[in-house]
């Protein structure tokens, strides 16, 4: 049902230079990390990467990572399915500097000289940095308490709030 996960061990130069382009359907619990981060690590993860290089000859990654799974709601605590998908575009760098020079629409990804990456932590990454802070069903579906954005729990109308400072009103002069 899965394609075979990415290259544990690439030269991203390499394919960079060879404009490699890899389409794989991964099941989630394969990038442990994301996968400590949904529900029970269960959903499918697609990738479609491009590598290749630039008219400013700078090595680049592109494509998009995307994941159908299931994520805790932070009002009612239940499971909820959710979309979570990243463009990415990243330019290969030999250090910081490099990185300094790239054009704003890409965020570097550092690889020293004869180092091998790990195209599935790639991907992990991109979908850990997607994921949003906090999730929460529509409030017509989550079986929680319905909150204000401030956080407070929803007061009945019918409740009035005492003043905490109505008891220095008895020792006011002239009272």
């Amino acid at each position: 049902m899965f394609d075979e996960p990415l290259p544990k061990q690439a030269d991203l130069r390499k394919l960079a230079s060879r404009q490699a382009h890899f389409s794989v359907h991964l099941d989630a619990a394969q990038l442990p990390r994301f996968a400590g981060a949904i529900v029970d690590g269960q959903g499918v993860v697609d990738a479609e990467l491009q590598l290749g290089v630039n008219e400013q000859y700078v090595r680049y990654l592109q494509g998009t990572v995307s994941c159908t799974t299931r994520v805790v709601c932070q009002r009612c605590m239940e499971p909820m399915p959710i979309t979570i998908h990243s463009d990415v575009l990243l330019g290969i760098v030999w250090d910081e500097a490099e990185a300094r020079n790239l054009p704003k629409a890409m965020d570097p990804l550092i690889v020293a000289e004869d180092e091998l990456v790990d195209l599935n932590e790639v991907v992990e990454d991109e979908l850990l940095l997607a994921m949003p802070f906090a999730s929460y069903h529509d409030p017509d579906q989550c079986g929680g308490k319905q909150v204000y954005q401030s956080g407070e729990e929803q007061a009945p109308a019918s409740a009035k709030k005492e003043n905490p400072f109505s008891v220095l009103a008895q020792l006011k002069p002239g009272k």
